[in-house]
């Protein structure tokens, strides 16, 4: 009896200690039910012809495949193959971390740091090619660094894939990523006693990663399947047929984002990190604008502080590809945090900031020193807001029109970038924000300078030429537009390029408004309910300030949530009488979205002016108003000027408010060259001027070797050089004059 109790005693002993020795990826697990079996199949399907993908080393000799079997019933179920070209040094977590890096959908969950080396926790693969890659742990999103996330535990089993369309297996205990390698297609797999750092790649070798989800079944966790060779990443998504969307995203969590909307009605997540892997947004972007090709991204700061990027408080990027050009962590030598950005002319650009307006050198991408003459914050109200701080500006001819929180609306003279007026705010308010109408005439919101978001019933009409104004009161049941100076975004005051239609948010709250849009059409004078979430029965209601007009199609696009604690978004667009025409569903995520952009399509369509003939001395004005127009940007909103006059002893010319000044200074003919900016976007168009005023002199005989002095039509002097000179008398004659 006795030794029938040793002997199982024994028995016990020694199953448990092979038990304790069991090791998955390398990793001795001392209560892992790891499989052993190599019952995978008898010949690997794996042809090396046929992989379609190859990532490493172009320049390598030698080639190894990589298989991952997610066991997840998606995509097929198939097995996805790609090929890897190394060195006789890689390792199986070489090979892994190298295609992470290459292939945007594919994407890792790791232990990186430890005896063992790496330990894969995760592997995921974009389906949809959303570009939607993020982890989620405990109701916390997590970026990616080149594909992949070092969690630096083992407790890989509570992450997940923020997108339930894509493949995703993570786990340890109840479940785990399964290693089986194999030195050639003519070789079985064979279940790894070592980690992905540990296994030395030969060549024609293959890696396969099979998730075990059932601990019960052996079989399952092996390599058998239907066989995928993946494709190559598909191109660079159309950007310039779709909507932008500034996202603030959750602060404290992540850096902002860039979604784009697809005039398909399809979603592309997270552009920024899609096209440029490993590059982020600042924290809390609230302003984007595309202006010569580039899209320009304003951030309050360069990194959030749960992100593990550091991103910028200003990204350009080519808006076409969405590839970063340039990052700013820093706006200038006074800094500042970003607001507002715009695009001044070809050259030279206003970065809005907590503390003034910053130029921005557009050939050199380097900030250039600061608009003169505004108002810095004086330190008293960083308690509550800043008191220096700059919200929407817009560029209307020859002036700039800043809203300054404290002080008004600022007018800046662009060609020497100073403040050469601020209009102060009415009865104690200041502004919220200034909107172009289709018509010309600017528009200004009221608001409460200390920034509690209280908003009055009026609006403020100014002509950008006399800086006339105008109020109008609002009639009753119709609310002023919301603002945010407490914490930044441009608002949904808005208008249409289509019609002289203005929109904004309003109610009687004094915080986001997020219920009704207000319509008002300027030319009948009639206000109205435009949108109200008053009462919607799926819950839905806006987010802060994304609402926008599409300037081609003259829909609204609006973002709308559910509250700050559920993380269900939706993008909804109405036509011009408020009638939904699409709806778009998005992924749960704490988006907060800011603002939408749409691309810049289209070019400024110049007309050729007729000449023009002088036949007085005076200076004449020309309107240049029909000179250009364009598809997808204000008229008013373009910029003309004067680049060349071909003979400047004709004549002198300068635009003004958006007419062309033209000074006859002799008889002759000239051509003045007019430069058309759009949005960023240039044209040049000639306009001939001829000069024949009467002078009632008559022709004078020049002495040899004797140049004559010029006069201007009035007499005035032009050049100073010796010889005969005319002298314009009190009657309008001319005397012939000789000067030494």
């Amino acid at each position: 009896m006795q030794k029938r109790l040793y002997f199982i005693l024994m028995l016990w002993v020694g199953c448990t200690l092979a038990f304790a020795q069991t090791s998955v990826q390398g990793v001795p697990r001392a209560h892992a039910k790891a499989a052993r079996s190599t019952r995978s199949a008898t010949a690997i399907p794996v042809d090396f012809d046929q992989i379609k993908y190859w990532v490493g080393d172009a320049d390598a000799s030698f080639k190894a495949a990589l298989v991952v079997k997610w066991n997840d019933g998606k995509g097929n179920n198939t097995n996805l193959v790609w090929g890897y070209r190394f060195t006789d040094e890689s390792t199986g977590a070489d090979m892994l971390r190298d295609i992470a890096a290459a292939d945007p959908r594919f994407y890792m969950l790791v232990n990186g740091d430890t005896e063992f080396g790496i330990t894969i926790g995760g592997l995921g693969y974009d389906l949809n090619g959303s570009g939607n890659i993020q982890l989620v742990a405990k109701g916390v999103s997590y970026d990616l660094v080149e594909g992949i996330y070092d969690c630096g535990t083992y407790a890989f089993g509570r992450f997940s894939s923020n997108d339930p369309d894509d493949r995703w297996q993570s786990g340890w205990s109840s479940g785990y990523w399964s290693y089986w390698t194999s030195a050639g297609v003519a070789e079985e797999y064979e279940y790894s006693p070592v980690g992905a750092s540990s296994r030395i790649l030969t060549d024609g070798c293959i890696d396969g990663w099979s998730f075990m989800g059932d601990m019960t079944n052996w079989d399952g966790g092996d390599m058998t399947g239907v066989v995928e060779y993946v494709g190559a990443p598909s191109a660079t998504a159309d950007y310039t047929r779709g909507t932008f969307f500034v996202n603030e995203e959750w602060y404290g969590h992540q850096n902002s984002t860039i979604n784009f909307l697809s005039d398909e009605g399809e979603w592309v997540y997270r552009v920024v990190q899609k096209e440029n892997p490993g590059v982020e947004l600042g924290a809390s972007s609230p302003h984007g604008q595309i202006y010569g090709g580039r899209f320009y991204v304003m951030s309050k700061q360069a990194k959030d502080p749960g992100a593990a990027i550091t991103g910028a408080r200003l990204t350009v990027l080519d808006a076409k590809t969405m590839k970063v050009v340039k990052q700013f962590q820093t706006l200038g030598e006074n800094g500042g945090d970003g607001r507002f950005f715009l695009g001044v002319d070809e050259h030279k650009a206003y970065v809005g900031t907590s503390n003034g307006i910053r130029i921005l050198d557009l050939d050199r991408l380097e900030f250039a020193g600061d608009v003169t003459g505004v108002a810095s914050a004086d330190g008293s109200a960083y308690d509550q807001v800043y008191s220096g701080q700059i919200g929407c500006m817009v560029r209307v001819n020859d002036r700039v029109f800043a809203v300054h929180q404290a002080d008004g609306l600022l007018v800046i003279n662009p060609s020497t970038d100073q403040v050469e007026q601020t209009i102060a705010g009415i009865d104690g308010w200041g502004y919220g924000s200034v909107v172009l109408s289709k018509d010309g005439n600017l528009w200004l919101s009221l608001a409460a300078k200390s920034g509690t978001g209280k908003a009055d019933n009026r609006l403020l009409k100014l002509n950008p030429a006399t800086l006339e104004t105008e109020i109008i009161a609002l009639p009753e049941g119709i609310y002023g537009p919301a603002n945010s100076w407490y914490a930044w975004t441009p608002d949904c005051f808005s208008a249409s390029r289509q019609r002289n239609v203005l929109y904004w948010n309003g109610g009687k709250a004094s915080w986001f408004s997020g219920y009704t849009i207000y319509k008002y059409d300027i030319d009948t004078n009639e206000f109205s309910t435009y949108l109200d979430f008053t009462n919607a029965a799926d819950g839905f209601y806006i987010y802060g300030s994304s609402f926008r007009i599409d300037p081609v199609s003259d829909e609204a696009y609006v973002s709308l949530y559910k509250g700050n604690a559920d993380p269900t978004y939706v993008v909804r667009k109405y036509d011009a009488e408020g009638n939904q025409t699409g709806e778009f569903p998005m992924i749960q995520n704490y988006w907060f979205p800011s603002v939408p952009v749409f691309p810049d399509n289209e070019a400024p369509v110049v007309t050729t002016p007729d000449e023009v003939t002088l036949s007085s001395a005076e200076a004449v004005k020309v309107s240049l108003q029909e000179l250009a127009t364009d598809a997808d940007n204000f008229d008013a909103a373009i910029v003309k000027s004067v680049k060349a006059v071909s003979d400047e002893f004709v004549l002198r010319a300068e635009v003004q408010h958006g007419d062309l000044l033209i000074t006859p200074l002799s008889n002759g003919s000239s051509t003045i060259t007019i430069g058309i900016n759009s949005n960023g976007r240039l044209e040049e168009v000639q306009l001939a001027v001829t000069v024949a005023v009467p002078t009632g002199i008559d022709n004078v005989p020049s002495e040899p070797g004797v140049p004559a002095i010029r006069y201007d039509m009035a007499g005035q002097r032009v050049n100073h050089q010796r010889g005969l000179q005319l002298i314009k008398s009190s009657d309008g004659t001319f005397k012939k004059v000789y000067v030494k």
